[in-house]
């Protein structure tokens, strides 16, 4: 050991003084050793060992022949090999897809993973020929596919395949359907022994895409035999679907249509306040209704009411729109002719109603003191004659709406001294109620000053008319991110949800108040109106049983 003094402590020593010892001979194989090859670096190698006695005539040991064989590479190299089937084989047990392999021609299954095997539930299939272990399989053409890839080495990948097989022993097959391959698997001389399956079910997929495919056809021949037109969109607008009514009324394919635009579609009048809502809604997500004129195949425009809807999904990200329009071009003619009518008969009422006014008043004048009842009857008739001439001229304000010509005086006024001369004529007329005004406008606004007085006293108005059984109304004014805002709150019975949406639509009131506050249902309207055409926004909060507040702003720049 003088020569090799590494090995000392490494069992050598003790193998070859056993040998020395009972004379009989040592084989080792693969024995591992740390040599020194270079000084100071041992090195571990492994070596083949045979210690073989030397003995003399008469049988006594004299020495010992010691043969060794470095195998150091062969055995690191099966190391290796070992390592990489081990990690093979985890990866093979642990893989999410299937594996398996048939061998020989008849399919016998020779391998399964756990992914593979959980196919077919409890079914004992390894060592079975593959008809065998899955007899249902006979007659859905599987074994000619594995005969094809074992007789001719093509490989074979299936997408979507469907197959009827039993999810456990005792069950009935089912429709289920994979995606997966067949290839051949080749020995060391390239003859094919055997077929190598990889794959995954895909059923769960596949059912869900053919009930969303099966709903989607529904959807379309619900959305076809519906009497309005219908269109949906992706999350931009863009729009990817068009009912059979669209195609009816424009006589154009999807195509077309779609080529077309909106904005050619839409009467030229209509096209802007449309244009601004839709994008409106599609920056904020909010649904919306218009009415507006859509162009027919015969060259004229008829009045549709148009409603739009986003989808959102769970995180409230819109995936989709939907939007119908419904014909209203008779119910739009209709009042049309009304409001003709209106206002006519407002313009011939006027005339007499003015003449009635005067006598009322020259009446009142030519009483003296001891006709003081007969003079009280008459100032009361000049009175219902004031409301009478209001109500009149409010028709008369929705005909010139309808129409585009209710007539604004635009000049720049003092905004605080307009609202305070609303307030004193409310005041005047309801004694009852504190008409509180708090904060003021820095600057003047640019606007009709009768117009907008018209809006606060119909506001101030209603908080009166809507709040009997309180004291207070509170107006408030304050200059903010460039506009004047104003709100009138009461303490009144309030307005519920369903009915907030409406308030401001013609003639709309709610029924359930209808006999106890009387009135057409146009103030609001008029109002949402002057307020529009200032550049302005007029909208409501209330909740039922504790008031409402109403508010408006108008822009400072307004011209």
């Amino acid at each position: 050991m003088e020569a090799i003094p590494e090995l000392i402590g490494q069992g050598y020593v003790e193998i070859v003084d056993e040998v020395y010892r009972t004379g009989k001979p040592y084989l080792g194989a693969e024995m591992p050793a740390f040599i020194e090859k270079v000084k100071g670096k041992p090195e571990q190698i492994y070596v083949n060992l045979h210690c073989q006695p030397i003995q003399n005539e008469q049988g006594t040991i004299e020495g010992i022949l010691v043969f060794s064989y470095d195998v150091t590479e062969l055995v690191l190299s099966r190391k290796h090999l070992e390592r990489n089937a081990e990690m093979l084989q985890n990866l093979y047990l642990n893989a999410p897809a299937y594996v398996a392999t048939l061998q020989g021609s008849t399919y016998i299954y020779d391998l399964v993973n756990p992914a593979y095997q959980n196919l077919f539930g409890s079914r004992e299939i390894i060592g079975k020929p593959i008809l065998e272990a899955l007899p249902e399989l006979k007659g859905q053409g599987f074994d000619k596919l594995l005969d094809n890839v074992y007789n001719t080495g093509e490989i074979f990948v299936g997408n979507e395949m469907l197959s009827w097989l039993a999810y456990d022993k005792g069950l009935e097959p089912a429709e289920r359907y994979f995606n997966f391959s067949y290839q051949p698997i080749y020995d060391f001389n390239k003859k094919i022994t055997g077929i190598l399956i990889f794959g995954y079910e895909v059923t769960e997929q596949i059912l869900a895409r053919k009930m969303q495919d099966e709903n989607a056809e529904r959807f379309r021949i619900l959305a076809d035999v519906m009497p309005q037109k219908m269109w949906m969109a992706d999350e931009r607008g863009n729009v990817n679907y068009f009912n059979q009514q669209w195609f009816e009324y424009t006589r154009k394919s999807f195509d077309e249509l779609k080529g077309l635009g909106w904005e050619k579609i839409i009467h030229p009048n209509d096209w802007n306040h449309n244009k601004q809502t839709w994008i409106n809604s599609i920056n904020t997500g909010e649904d919306f209704q218009l009415e507006h004129r859509f162009l027919c195949h015969d060259g004229a425009y008829y009045w549709h009411l148009s409603r739009g809807h986003a989808q959102k999904d769970s995180d409230g990200k819109i995936t989709v729109w939907i939007g119908t329009h419904t014909d209203i071009d008779e119910q739009k003619r209709k009042e049309q002719q009304k409001d003709e009518f209106i206002g006519i008969a407002s313009h011939e009422m006027k005339t007499p109603l003015t003449t009635a006014k005067a006598y009322l008043q020259l009446l009142e004048l030519s009483l003296d003191k001891e006709n003081a009842t007969t003079k009280l009857y008459a100032k009361k008739a000049s009175f219902a004659v004031d409301r009478l001439n209001e109500l009149i001229g409010e028709l008369m304000d929705v005909s010139k709406i309808q129409s585009g010509k209710l007539d604004y005086n635009i000049t720049a006024f003092n905004f605080n001294e307009m609202v305070d001369e609303a307030v004193e004529n409310i005041r005047d007329a309801s004694p009852k109620h504190a008409l509180i005004k708090t904060g003021k406008a820095e600057q003047e606004v640019t606007g009709d000053k009768q117009r907008l007085q018209q809006v606060v006293i119909n506001l101030l108005s209603n908080a009166v008319k809507y709040s009997p059984n309180a004291s207070q109304v509170s107006i408030h004014i304050e200059e903010q991110n460039g506009e004047i805002h104003l709100s009138v709150k009461d303490e009144g019975i309030g307005i519920s949800k369903e009915h907030l949406k409406k308030v401001f639509e013609r003639y709309y009131r709610v029924e359930e108040h209808a006999i106890q506050f009387q009135g057409l249902g146009i103030g609001l309207f008029i109002s949402c109106e002057i307020i529009s055409r200032h550049h302005g926004q007029l909208w409501a909060a209330s909740e039922e049983g504790k008031g409402t507040t109403f508010h408006f702003t108008l822009p400072l720049n307004n011209e």
